[in-house]
């Protein structure tokens, strides 16, 4: 490899083959792995894990260290299951994850306004697969969301394709993306 632009290609195909291996993975495995990954994190001191540390102090002021450093290293473990599952999501068909689906809770408000063809801004933090609440969502509509792109620009590639083949429209976090957001 000759240069620096070529070591980032070469390490960014390298990353995109590893998430496409590890999303074909069955979920049996990507959980086990994810705690693999997140327990990983926490022993070399992840800016995730100091990020973990911090917010708990600040958020559980009265518990024993022992107890912060217990819920901020399992908080890690947690991360590194969502982590891969958002890996598998974007590696298997909606279908894998729709039978899985118990319940939408305010599903009946959210088809009405569709019918209505009324707009709709839904706010939804990362806990549990949102992941899989988008394809859940783009049965019904072509939903728009804004999201951070990843550095490695054939990586980026890979999981805009993945997280845009069921109709949600995508756009970047930056002034070019919030503009095109603010005209769809």
């Amino acid at each position: 490899i000759k240069n620096t632009e070529q070591m980032k290609e070469f390490i960014g195909r390298l990353a995109t083959q590893l998430v496409q291996i590890l999303g074909k993975l069955p979920l049996r495995f990507i959980y086990p792995l994810g705690a693999m990954v997140g327990s990983l994190l926490w022993l070399a001191r992840s800016r995730g894990s100091q990020v973990s540390i911090i917010n708990i102090d600040l958020c559980y002021p009265n518990l024993e260290p022992e107890e912060q450093t217990k819920l901020a290293r399992q908080t890690m473990i947690e991360t590194g299951k969502t982590s891969l599952e958002a890996i598998a999501v974007w590696g298997k068909p909606f279908s894998t994850f729709r039978e899985r689906i118990v319940s939408a809770e305010g599903e009946d408000l959210f088809l009405d306004s569709i019918a209505r063809g009324k707009g709709l801004i839904l706010v939804s933090s990362h806990l549990g697969s949102f992941e899989v609440l988008m394809q859940y969502i783009a049965q019904f509509c072509n939903p728009t969301i804004l999201y951070r792109p990843n550095r490695i620009t054939s990586l980026d590639r890979y999981v805009t394709a993945q997280r845009s083949r069921y109709g949600t429209i995508l756009f970047p976090t930056d002034s070019s993306g919030i503009a095109a957001f603010g005209d769809a």
